[in-house]
């Protein structure tokens, strides 16, 4: 059987309702290590500072104040990167 669908007649997918769920997982800083924090990566890293301050990431709402945030949530901690870098 040959099916011959007019232009402009192909199914397609339904677009999203909403955004897909984000789950956040808080990261809690590693006992013994020192944190640069955003504003520091963002000195050297630039255009990628920029392009993750697009995304959704970059606006989660983190669950407390104790909590890494940032670049370092995925990275680990930068501060000894940071340091080696500006010396």
């Amino acid at each position: 059987m040959l099916l011959i669908l007019a232009s402009g007649m192909a199914q397609t997918r339904p677009a999203a309702p909403e955004w897909a769920s984000v789950a956040v997982r808080p990261v809690r800083p590693e006992a013994g290590k020192e944190y640069a924090g955003v504003g520091r990566c963002g000195t050297c890293h630039r255009a990628e500072f920029t392009q993750f301050s697009k995304t959704l990431h970059a606006t989660m709402q983190m669950p407390g104040p104790d909590v890494v945030t940032g670049c370092e949530t995925c990275h680990g901690p930068g501060k000894a990167h940071a340091d080696a870098e500006t010396g």
